[in-house]
C-alpha cells in the first residue's frame, strides 16, 4: 500500500526499492517495469533501536523511544552541534546529560545491521543490479536524522525518504503516514474502476436492447 503513496510511476519502471522501515519489521518491495517483482519482511526495525537506547542509557523503552524520535541520529555528520539530552534513569536514579555523539554510538551499529540484512536480501533476490531509481525509505523510522546517508553508504544505491503525494493536509505528507494513504488511495481506485465497469455495463445493455 505504501507503494501507491510513495513512489512515482518512472521510478517503478526503472527499479526501485522501497523499504517501509516500521517497529518490528522491515517491508522490501522491489518494482520493476511497473510490476512488484520481489518481497520479503525482515525482523528488524524501529523498537530495536529504542531497545537499544533503553539498555545503553539505563532508561525505559518510553523515555528512549522520546529520545530516539526527538534526537536520534544515525550519522555523527548529521547531528547538531553541541547538543545534549537529559536521559531520566529508572529506579529514580541520577539524570543523566548524554551527548549526541554517545546517542550516535548506540544507534549507528543498529542501522547498519539493518541496511547489512536489506543488502543481503537485495543480491538474493537477483535485482540489485537492475535497481536503477535507486531506494526509497518510507515508514516512522525513516524520519530518523542520517538514515539516508547509511542507505547510501551500505546499499551503494541512490536514497530518498518516502514522503507520500499528496498535497493536503500537509501532516498526511509524513512517511508514517505513507500506508494509511496508500489504502486509501488503492480504495479510491478501485471504487473508480468499479464505477467505470458499472457504466461500460449499462452501455452494454443499452447497446443489446437495439436487437433484442
Amino acid at each position: 500500500a505504501s507503494a501507491m503513496a510513495t513512489l512515482f510511476p518512472e521510478e517503478e519502471d526503472l527499479g526501485v526499492a522501497l523499504l517501509d522501515i516500521g517497529g518490528g519489521t522491515i517491508d522490501l518491495a522491489i518494482f520493476l517495469r511497473e510490476g512488484m517483482r520481489y518481497t520479503t519482511v525482515l525482523g528488524i526495525g524501529g523498537n530495536h533501536i529504542t531497545n537499544d537506547i533503553a539498555v545503553g542509557f539505563h532508561t525505559t523503552t518510553t523515555k528512549a523511544e522520546e529520545i530516539k524520535v526527538r534526537y536520534g541520529s544515525a550519522s555523527l555528520s548529521c547531528l547538531d552541534t553541541d547538543e545534549k539530552i537529559e536521559v531520566e534513569r529508572v529506579a529514580g536514579r541520577e539524570t543523566y546529560i548524554a551527548s549526541g555523539e554517545e546517542l550516535v554510538e548506540v544507534i549507528q551499529p543498529r542501522v547498519e545491521e539493518m541496511f547489512e540484512l536489506v543488502d543481503r536480501e537485495l543480491k538474493k533476490s537477483g535485482y540489485k543490479d537492475l535497481i536503477t531509481a535507486g531506494v526509497v525509505l518510507t515508514g516512522g523510522c525513516s524520519l530518523l536524522r542520517g538514515i539516508k546517508e547509511v542507505s547510501e553508504k551500505k546499499l551503494g544505491l541512490p536514497t530518498r525518504i518516502g514522503y507520500t503525494r499528496i498535497k493536503e493536509p500537509k501532516e498526511f505528507t509524513s512517511p508514517i503516514y505513507a500506508t494509511a494513504v496508500g489504502l486509501i488511495l488503492y480504495g479510491i481506485k478501485k471504487r473508480e474502476e468499479s464505477t467505470s465497469k458499472d457504466k461500460l455495463g449499462v452501455r452494454i445493455k443499452e447497446w443489446l436492447k437495439e436487437f433484442f
